[in-house]
C-alpha cells in the first residue's frame, strides 16, 4: 500500500471502521495505551497514548476546569511501518483529546496570538474520541473551550 493511500484511509475512516483492542500496558514514554485495527485491511493499525510530555502546560490549558494536560502520540502503522504520526493532548484531566494548535500572529506589531488547528489533526482527534472518548467531551467542544481557531 502506498503511503498516501494509508494516510487517506485513516483520515476518511469512521470509528466503526476500526476494532479496538485492550493493550495490557499503561501509556508511558515507551508504550501506547490503546490500539485499533482497520476492519477492511488488518495491516493498518492505530496506536495512541504514548506520552510526549506528562505535565503539558500552555496558556490555553488553563481555560479548562482541570488544567492538567498530557501530550501523546498517535501512530498509524501499516505492516509495522509508521505511515502517519500526530501529537494530541489530553486536556481537562483527560476528558478531551485535542490537536496541538500552531501559534499564529495575525499582526506582527501586536502581542495578540491565535491558536490554530488544521482539519487533518481535528479529524484524527474526532476519530480517537469516537473510539474512546467520553460523551459530551468531543474535540469540537474542547477546541471552543480552549479558544482555538480552525484553519
Amino acid at each position: 500500500m502506498e503511503l498516501n493511500t494509508a494516510q487517506e484511509l485513516v483520515i476518511a475512516s469512521a470509528p466503526e471502521d476500526w476494532e479496538r483492542w485492550d493493550v495490557p500496558e499503561w501509556p508511558s514514554e515507551e508504550n501506547h495505551g490503546d490500539r485499533a485495527t482497520f476492519r477492511a485491511d488488518v495491516g493498518l493499525e492505530l496506536w495512541w497514548g504514548r506520552t510526549i510530555v506528562d505535565d503539558f502546560t500552555e496558556p490555553w490549558t488553563s481555560n479548562f476546569p482541570d488544567a492538567k494536560a498530557r501530550s501523546f502520540y498517535v501512530d498509524a502503522t501499516y505492516g509495522g511501518a509508521i505511515v502517519l504520526q500526530e501529537a494530541l493532548v489530553y486536556t481537562d484531566g483527560g476528558r478531551y483529546m485535542l490537536p496541538i494548535p500552531r501559534i499564529h500572529k495575525p499582526d506582527p506589531n501586536s502581542d495578540t496570538i491565535e491558536y490554530r488547528v488544521d482539519h487533518r489533526r481535528l479529524v484524527i482527534a474526532r476519530l480517537l474520541h469516537g473510539l474512546t472518548g467520553a460523551a459530551g467531551y468531543g474535540p469540537d467542544a474542547g477546541i471552543q473551550t480552549a479558544g482555538f481557531t480552525l484553519d
